[in-house]
Parts: C-alpha cells; structure tokens; sequence
C-alpha cells in the first residue's frame, strides 16, 4: 500500500524500516498480487524491508511501535493514533469508492478528524511527519482522549438503579 512513498522517501535518503503486512482478510488474489510487489520492493531496498513470517505477532501492537503506520482502513491505524503515532491513511480513487459503498463516508474517519495523514500520492513521507506531526498529534490528544471517569457520578448511578 505505502510503497510508492516508501520508496521516494527511501530515495531521498530517509531511514525506514518497511514490515509489509497483510489484512486478515486479503483475498488469496490480493495477498499474492501484493506478495509480488513486496518481494519487488524488498529487492529494490534490501535493507529497508523486514518480512515477519511469525502471523502471531499482531499488527497492531507493531502499530504502537512505530513511527509511522501505512493503511488504507485497518485497525493498526487507530491503534497508531491511540499511541501518540502517526497514520498515513493510503488513499486511492479506488479506496474511496469502497469505503462509500460499505460505510458511506468519502474519506477515513481519522483524515476527517486530522488525527492522520492522507496519502494520495508518493511522496517523502519523513518531510510529510516532520511537518505536520506535531499538529496531528494535537489533533489526536483532542479528540481521542478519553473524558476523565467520575468515580462519584458511576457510584450515584448505579446507587440509583438500585433503589
């Protein structure tokens, strides 16, 4: 998904360490014609691509490790942003017309939010984070964190039901 601008921000010099890593629910088609495209990638960086064989490791967690997380509308791009990280929302053509047919909405509720980084093109993804992450981590302390729980409002409710 994020290769093109992987591969401009490798170019220009960037340090990235790219984990390909499919949806769980990749069609066998999907899987393979990205397959091809990783192995062509990781031919191209050798250094720069590191396939987890192990499918126990959840993408997710290895969401909150890093820096930057690439996906079209997976999970591990919520669980980046409830870690302070930056998603790159991919976003195609395509993508969009998917997501309206299931969901309805024309764009991923974190881009909408500002809380991520739509991606519509290649481009040098470190100068994208180091320009706007500060504001898109604002934006994810403002709507993402949770509102402080009330212990003495909880205990009055449930002494209410139970009167």
């Amino acid at each position: 998904m994020g290769d093109g601008p992987c591969a401009y921000s490798l170019k220009a010099g960037a340090k990235l360490v790219v984990i390909p890593r499919f949806h769980p629910g990749a069609k066998p088609e999907d899987r393979e014609r990205w397959n091809q495209k990783i192995v062509r990638f990781g031919e191209e960086f050798p250094d720069a691509v590191k396939i987890l064989g192990d499918s126990s490791i959840n993408t997710d967690h290895l969401a909150t490790l890093a820096d930057g997380v690439f996906a079209a509308t997976g999970s591990a791009l919520r669980a980046a942003a409830f870690a302070g990280k930056i998603p790159l929302c991919v976003w195609t053509e395509r993508l969009g017309e998917k997501l309206k047919a299931e969901s309805g909405m024309n764009i991923h509720p974190l881009a909408a939010g500002e809380a991520a980084i739509g991606v519509g093109r290649p481009c040098d993804i470190i100068k994208l984070i180091n320009a706007c992450g500060g504001d898109i981590r604002q934006k994810q302390k403002e709507l993402l964190t949770p509102a402080p729980f009330d212990a003495m409002k909880a205990a009055n409710a449930i002494l209410a039901i139970t009167k």
